[in-house]
C-alpha cells in the first residue's frame, strides 16, 4: 500500500490494517486521535515486532503557542510538521529530499478519513517525509485556521451571548478572531526553528 496511492476517503477505509504484518519489514506512519489530543509515530516493524523511531504528540503544541483546540484540523497538520522535524533533527536528515525509504498509512479503523488525516499527509509532504503534491491554497488556508476564523465570526456576528458561550475558552485565553492566523503560522515557524535551525 503506497501512501501515494491514497486518493479518496474510500480508499483508506478499505486499507486492511493488518496487509502490514504480512510483510517482514515495513515503515509506517501511524495516526491515533482520542478525544483530546492527537498521536502520530513513525514505526518500524520487522518480522510482526514494531520499533517506534519517533513520535508527536498535539499536547506538545503548547510550548509553541497552542493551548486549545489540540483535536482540530490545523493541530493535525501541525503535528504532523512537529513528528517531521522531530525526526529529522533526530536522525540527522535535516537537509533531504525525500525519506530514504517509504511509509506506509496506518489510519487504525475508526479514525475519521477526511480533512484529518488530509492534514497530516500534508504537514509531512511539506516536510519531504512524503513524496510532494502540491497542495491547494484552500487547504493551506484550513491549515492555518481560516475555517476556525469564519465560524467565530459567523457566530459572534449572530449573537455575542452564544459567542460568548461557545468560545469561553477562547475568550478565556483572550484569543480573539484576528489572533487565529497567527497562533498556527507561528506555531508552526517555532517549530521548525527549534529542530531545524
Amino acid at each position: 500500500f503506497n501512501v501515494e496511492r491514497w486518493k479518496s476517503d474510500a480508499s483508506i477505509k478499505c486499507y486492511n490494517y493488518f496487509f502490514i504484518f504480512l510483510m517482514d519489514h515495513v515503515y509506517r506512519i501511524v495516526i491515533r486521535s482520542s478525544n483530546t489530543q492527537i498521536k502520530l509515530q513513525i514505526v518500524e516493524t520487522i518480522n510482526n515486532n514494531d520499533k517506534p523511531m519517533c513520535s508527536a504528540n498535539s499536547s506538545e503544541l503548547r510550548q509553541f503557542g497552542v493551548n486549545i483546540g489540540l483535536t482540530n484540523v490545523p493541530c493535525a497538520y501541525l503535528t504532523a510538521i512537529l513528528l517531521a522535524c522531530k525526526f529529522k533533527h533526530k536522525y540527522n536528515l535535516i537537509n533531504i529530499s525525500k525519506l530514504p525509504f517509504e511509509l506506509m498509512l496506518d489510519c487504525g479503523k475508526k479514525l475519521n478519513t477526511s480533512n484529518f488525516v488530509t492534514a497530516v499527509l500534508d504537514g509531512l509532504r511539506l516536510q519531504n517525509m512524503l513524496p510532494y503534491v502540491e497542495i491547494e491554497q484552500s487547504k493551506m488556508n484550513m491549515y492555518k485556521g481560516e475555517l476556525i476564523y469564519n465560524y467565530m465570526i459567523n457566530i459572534r456576528n449572530k449573537s455575542i451571548d452564544e459567542y460568548k458561550r461557545q468560545f469561553s475558552r477562547y475568550i478565556s485565553l483572550n484569543i480573539i478572531p484576528n489572533n487565529i492566523f497567527d497562533i498556527y503560522s507561528n506555531a508552526e515557524r517555532y517549530i521548525i526553528n527549534k529542530y531545524l535551525n
